[in-house]
């Protein structure tokens, strides 16, 4: 229920005669309540008792014995409501009349009240609203402290509303304020129009009283606006119940922020730096001192005895006339800082928030920084030297360089997930679209704030207003403003005396520069006084651009706020002297409202395009310009020149027969969204008035290149220039016959026609130009034959390969044959073969499938791992595996785990290893050759030839990394080398189907028998071939004896020597002699044509044939004695150059 009375008690004087209404002329109040009217007599008012003279009242003096028309005051004038006819003492304006009555229903026992009132405090006019009810004009009185609508039968009559039959009984009863009861004759249902809205409506219809009141219910359904009074009102209550709810935010004692503490972190090389005080004005010193004591007594400052750190202090004097202490930390402890470099958000991007809203808020921190508590660590580094002593600061002091980062950071993570809420440093601004949003953000950050032990100053925060200033704009619902102060302080600017005050001016008003259309350009003479060796002379040009920039300013045009969900303009236009753009949204109501402006001038160079390309630098200009707000988005992109429309249109492809610029232009627009339209000159003035004057470049930031394309191979090749190569294109036979082509368009209709020197150039005539008297292929500059080999030696100078000596001369060269003139000379550079990588990699040559286990062998170590070695043997059939771990890997103890091996599983026929020490020593051969087995080692620095071995040994690797981790005894690793072969050998393997086990010992570890089935060559085979895809070489290269090759060089010196083929070894694996004698044996994979032109050697030499038979009879040796002890590898054995043929154990 609402109080009238308690509403008065809470009003101040201006409020109170805003919120409560008068009656709206005397009828309505000889007509209020319970009073009885009066009655006329000839003029003269009586009482009840009328038959003496001597109890006649005069109305106009109050006093008895005689009516108005006697009274000598009749013209007098009221002092208190200046009204003709009466006198202050019986002015009824003076007297406090309530009409309060209050709904209620009878079944609810009067619970539910409304209440319509009228307190007259000093008179104030009351406030009306005309609707139309039934097609009639009626005028309501306003009364928010009532629910319903209330009209008498009277005037239902004088606005000849019809009710009778249309009125419904209802139980609402109408109470006063001194708790009568008035019975209302009904409910009449009405249809009501306010401006566009219309609504059908029920209103209380009473049989006398005062005039037609409108109440909340209508107030609220017919979206009639408050009057001002009110808004006062709520805004002073919200704001009491925001100071009421959050005391700790608007406390005036300084934050301590809860969240953190923050450390001032230095560079390496840093050294403690400790500056003597410095000698402070007399004036300043008593100030300094109250200042030090009191940030003592907040305990924002302590006293040190002692600090290698010590900062003079600057004092600032406030507005106030009170000092803020700054260390003057520039020339000690930020120099060795590491500073914060968080982003300091753009302006325009904190200016996006605001969009779409009417209501605001501000709130500033208080000392934000000193807020901040520091880690004890970095309050060392803080401290001051003063006469006073020495002083450290226990929060984040003004003047250190990370201070702002640290803030900023903070004040983001803090309030980002609000909407609506900007921050910027210690100013914080809520907005939202009404009272309701905006109350729910700010509840929200001052909730955040709260938690976080900030607080803020109240005398500088503002709460639901209409508009903020914020950052130098004054922003409301319409868009961004410059400020009145701002606009008075530009006006009163005199004009310049010298180029010092140009340079104030133009730091004034550039900040605003966004609201003028043509502010580049207005202001081009103002910056030609700024050049260097310009005099200053002040003329009618300075004078008229001055004046220019201020009356745009005074002009407080409006920039709208970017509103996503509008369609999006950009207009661009060129005159000879600059380009300019603008940036618009299409309104709802059809209108173009501008969000930015833009312009620049052009160059030098630029000035000299043709128009063509000048326009289209304004389309590229304005697209850069305004990135952030067309990018990802579509848009529509306006020009005033019809044939970029046909050039750029969006649905064209990049326009190869353009010029190369254009080309450039038309590229760089393809990543954007937009849809071109043409406008003509006319209507595109904000766009052409931004580019109409002149303007110095200071920096551009276009994708230009002032010289033409030819022009780049002379600043590459100093020796040829564009006029040689002009001048070789008249002499050269074919590229003349081309240039006359081109230049006549004097092309055969058929290709059959054209000679074959001239095919390469026929197939490409439509995108053939001539310019500067230049060939050109769209932008590539064609090279006539007396300079291609030049050029080539110049395009590999740097011996880049042919893919990136191709990327390049594509950008600016072409000649019929230049690319596989370009891959010859790659092949051919002796520099280049030499440091060349190594080839692809070959096609993968599987291993022959085994006849049975302990067929081959594949051998290899592993570490070391924590200072232990393994060795491990996978048998090529059954993938069976063998692990030890070995105290060291000399040949002696090689041979001993071998020997294990060979008893344990038989001597097999082959043993596959790598090129180790121990693996190729003459004692680990001679104990090979004494059992019979036939060693084979791989090519040296190529593992994936081992790749069984290989590929085991990551596997068990990655197995005893995970056991290391959990345990360090060698006695558990030994037991759990033991689990993984066990493990493995029981596993089925992928290539073969079956498990190690069932193939080499011909069942299963787990289960009772599983004999060896014919499919596990078919797995295998299918295995390889799963392989040979998975290993992705391509090169199947085969070399025969005699070739020239570059082999890999792994001694030292050139990765990459010349040698000759002298044997083929497999596949795969080669022997080689190189030039100084020597054999090397090598995979395919590390091997490379050389594709130097040599002739091939071909030996004669007795020794070169000797040593080949030596070497194959020395790999075909086996034993004869079969029985011979396998573990005696000292004694000689006899050598038979076959071997018995062994028994598959398996099958």
């Amino acid at each position: 229920m609402e109080s009238a009375s308690n509403d008065v008690t809470k009003l101040d004087q201006q409020h109170a005669v805003n919120y409560h209404k008068q009656l709206k002329s005397k009828k309505y109040q000889n007509n209020v309540g319970n009073r009885i009217p009066p009655t006329k007599d000839n003029g003269k008012a009586t009482t009840s008792n009328a038959n003496g003279k001597k109890d006649m009242v005069c109305y106009c003096c109050g006093t008895k014995g005689h009516t108005k028309p006697f009274c000598k005051y009749k013209s007098y004038s009221c002092s208190n409501c200046s009204k003709l006819g009466h006198l202050k003492k019986v002015c009824k304006a003076k007297v406090k009349k309530v009409n309060n009555l209050e709904q209620c229903d009878v079944d609810l026992n009067l619970d539910n009240l409304f209440n319509l009132e009228t307190v007259n405090v000093n008179y104030v006019q009351p406030y009306w609203v005309k609707l139309s009810v039934e097609d009639k004009i009626v005028e309501f009185q306003i009364d928010t402290g009532s629910s319903m609508t209330v009209i008498n039968v009277n005037d239902l009559k004088n606005y000849e509303i019809k009710y009778l039959n249309r009125v419904e009984q209802s139980n609402v009863r109408l109470k006063t304020y001194n708790n009568s009861v008035i019975v209302p004759l009904g409910v009449l249902k009405v249809r009501v129009q306010y401006k566009d809205v219309c609504k059908e409506l029920e209103m209380v219809v009473v049989k006398e009283g005062g005039p037609p009141i409108l109440g909340r219910e209508w107030l609220t359904k017919l979206s009639i606006p408050m009057f001002s009074g009110t808004y006062s009102l709520c805004k002073l209550t919200s704001y009491q119940n925001v100071l009421q709810t959050f005391p700790s935010v608007f406390n005036d004692i300084l934050g301590c922020y809860k969240h953190k503490m923050f450390d001032l972190i230095l560079k390496k090389d840093f050294k403690p730096v400790f500056l003597k005080p410095r000698v402070l004005p007399f004036a300043l010193k008593g100030k300094v001192s109250d200042e030090i004591d009191r940030l003592v007594n907040t305990n924002l400052l302590v006293p040190v005895e002692t600090s290698d750190w010590g900062t003079p202090i600057v004092p600032v004097k406030k507005s106030d006339g009170t000092i803020r202490l700054c260390g003057d930390y520039k020339v000690t402890l930020n120099k060795y800082l590491e500073i914060d470099r968080y982003p300091i958000p753009r302006v325009a991007d904190l200016m996006i928030v605001f969009q779409g809203a009417a209501k605001f808020c501000s709130l500033d921190l208080c000392q934000a920084y000193q807020q901040l508590v520091l880690s004890e660590e970095s309050k060392k580094l803080t401290t001051i030297s003063t006469f006073k002593g020495l002083f450290m600061f226990n929060r984040l002091p003004y003047g250190i360089a990370s201070a702002p980062g640290l803030l900023q950071r903070e004040m983001e993570k803090l309030l980002s997930a609000i909407p609506g809420t900007v921050c910027f440093y210690d100013d914080i601004v809520i907005a939202g679209k009404d009272d309701k949003e905006l109350s729910d953000r700010l509840y929200s950050v001052l909730d955040k704030l709260s938690l976080a032990g900030l607080t803020v100053k109240k005398e500088k925060c503002n709460f639901f207003t209409d508009h903020v200033t914020f950052l130098g704009y004054k922003v409301d619902k319409n868009g961004l403003h410059i400020p009145d102060e701002r606009i008075k302080a530009i006006n009163n600017v005199a004009i310049p005396k010298s180029t010092q005050d140009v340079k104030a001016f133009l730091g004034l008003v550039n900040y605003y520069g966004k609201f003028v259309e043509n502010m580049s350009t207005i202001a081009g003479p103002l910056y030609a006084l700024l050049k260097n060796n310009t005099q200053f002379v002040w003329n009618a040009i300075q004078s008229k651009a001055f004046s220019k920039i201020k009356e745009s300013i005074l002009s407080n045009k409006v920039l709208v706020h970017y509103n996503p969900n509008l369609e999006l303009i950009v207009a661009s236009d060129a005159s000879p002297f600059g380009v300019g753009a603008v940036l618009s949204h299409i309104m709802p109501d059809g209108s173009e409202k501008p969000i930015a402006f833009a312009s620049r001038t052009l160059s030098a160079s630029e000035k000299n395009y043709a128009q063509i390309d000048k326009e289209a630098l304004a389309l590229v200009f304005a697209i850069k310009y305004f990135h952030q707000f067309v990018y990802g988005r579509e848009f529509i992109l306006r020009t005033d020149h019809k044939p970029l429309v046909s050039i750029f249109g969006e649905k064209k492809g990049i326009p190869l027969m353009s010029a190369h610029r254009l080309q450039r232009y038309a590229i760089f627009l393809s990543g954007y969204t937009y849809k071109i339209e043409f406008i003509k000159g006319l209507e595109n003035g904000n766009a052409d008035a931004l580019s109409r004057l002149p303007l110095s470049v200071i920096g551009s930031n276009d994708i230009e290149c002032d010289n033409f394309f030819i022009n780049m191979v002379t600043t590459n090749i100093k020796s040829i220039g564009d006029l040689d190569i002009c001048n070789e294109i008249k002499k050269d036979v074919v590229l003349r016959d081309v240039f006359i082509k081109v230049f006549t368009e004097n092309w055969p209709d058929n290709s059959k026609d054209v000679s074959l020197v001239l095919k390469p150039f026929y197939s490409r005539r439509l995108e053939l130009s001539i310019e500067q008297g230049c060939l050109m292929w769209g932008h590539r500059l064609i090279i006539p034959p007396k300079y291609r080999k030049q050029l080539l030696q110049e395009l590999h100078s740097t011996h880049m390969g042919t893919v990136k000596m191709k990327a390049l001369a594509r950008s600016y060269l072409w000649w019929p044959g230049m690319d596989s003139e370009i891959e010859c000379i790659t092949k051919e550079c002796k520099e280049c073969l030499i440091l060349s990588d190594s080839p692809p990699k070959s096609v993968l040559h599987n291993w022959p499938w085994p006849e049975g286990p302990a067929q081959r062998i594949h051998v290899d170590f592993l570490g070391p791992v924590k200072g232990m070695m393994f060795i491990v043997i996978l048998d090529a059939y059954s993938k069976w595996v063998f692990v030890k771990r070995m105290l060291n890997i000399t040949s002696s103890s090689t041979v001993m785990v071998l020997r294990e091996y060979f008893a344990t599983w038989g001597i097999p026929a082959k043993l596959v290893s790598d090129n180790g020490p121990s693996l190729c020593s003459v004692e680990f051969e001679t104990f090979l050759k004494n059992n019979g087995v036939f060693h084979i080692k791989t090519a040296p620095y190529n593992p994936s030839s081992n790749g069984a071995a290989e590929n085991l040994v990551r596997t068990f690797k990655n197995y005893l990394k995970k056991v290391i981790s959990s345990t360090n005894n060698k006695d558990c690793i030994d037991t759990s080398v033991l689990k993984f072969i066990l493990s493995y050998n029981s596993t089925k393997h992928c290539s073969t189907g079956f498990s190690p086990a069932q193939l080499n010992i011909g069942r299963s570890l787990f289960t009772s028998y599983d004999r060896l089935t014919p499919f596990a060559k078919v797995n295998y085979e299918k295995s390889l071939v799963k392989n040979k895809n998975w290993y992705r070489g391509n090169r199947n290269k085969e070399y025969i004896v005699g070739d020239l090759v570059m082999c890999r060089n792994y001694t030292g010196g050139d990765e990459w020597v010349q040698a000759v083929i002298l044997q083929k070894l497999s596949p795969v694996t080669y022997d080689l002699r190189l030039g100084d004698g020597r054999i090397w044996k090598r995979h395919v994979n590390q091997i490379i044509d050389c594709g130097l032109v040599v002739e091939k050697e071909v030996s004669t030499d007795q020794n070169i044939n000797l040593e080949q038979e030596e070497v194959i009879e020395e790999k075909l040796e086996v034993t004869e004695e079969l029985g011979k002890d396998v573990f005696d590898s000292q004694k000689d054995t006899c050598v038979s150059t076959e071997r018995p043929k062994r028994v598959n154990k398996a099958s």
